[in-house]
């Protein structure tokens, strides 16, 4: 196959007339205007061979802005607007092949973050993966923290509560008799009830040791009843 793109030329012997032959197809409109041949002309062909393969590639290739944006470029109608040099052009060509941006079109930042994205994509996916695993880092800090938070309040809940029933089992208010371990429970279990700041989950926990001491104390109904407090929130 031989392809002439209008540049070269036929000269007869001894005649200073000369003649261009070329495929009117690729021919620049200035060549076809008469002027003479130039680089730009071959960039023009190039150009409208591009545009033909992109053709020829589909629907899905011809939907790429960067390679329409490169053939649109090389085949501009004004020979000032295409590519200075065909090493130009193809810089072009390998800046698309690398997922780098074009120097045909002006690309958006989203459109630069994707080409960057499909260049470094092992760096970026090694990044996404280093950066969940930090952040699902951070969040079970913070779950544990909120753990221990709660069970600490749990604990000084049930330590109140104790110190209270203590201090109502004191002589000086009961009376001589002192109380007993069911009467300690009970007033534990009054004072959970009427007492509205606690949280649910300490008020739960608090229900819950009240209900085991009540079953240690052989009190199954009194534990139950905590016990499923507890349980229901």
């Amino acid at each position: 196959m031989l392809l002439d793109f209008g540049i070269s030329r036929l000269m007869s012997d001894g005649s200073s007339e000369v003649g261009a032959y070329a495929t009117p197809r690729y021919t620049s409109p200035e060549r076809r205007s008469g002027r003479p041949a130039a680089v730009a002309d071959d960039i023009y062909s190039l150009g409208v061979m591009l545009d033909e393969l992109l053709a020829l590639g589909g629907p899905a290739v011809r939907l790429d802005g960067d390679l329409m944006a490169v053939a649109a470029r090389a085949r501009a109608p004004v020979a000032a607007d295409r590519y200075a040099s065909v090493d130009a052009l193809a810089e072009d060509v390998i800046r698309f092949q690398q997922h780098r941006p074009v120097r045909a079109l002006r690309p958006s930042r989203v459109r630069r973050a994707r080409l960057f994205l499909r260049r470094q994509w092992r760096a970026c996916a090694v990044a996404a993966c280093a950066l969940l695993m930090a952040v699902g880092f951070v969040q079970r800090i913070g779950d544990a923290r909120a753990r221990a938070e709660e069970n600490a309040a749990a604990a000084s809940g049930i330590a109140d509560l104790l110190v209270a029933a203590f201090d109502s089992a004191e002589p000086g208010i009961r009376g001589d008799r002192p109380m007993t371990a069911r009467e300690v429970l009970d007033l534990g279990a009054l004072r959970i009830d009427q007492d509205m700041s606690a949280s649910p989950l300490v008020r739960a926990r608090l229900q819950a040791a009240l209900g085991r001491a009540y079953r240690n104390l052989g009190q199954p109904r009194e534990a139950g009843a905590l016990l499923q407090s507890a349980v229901l929130g």
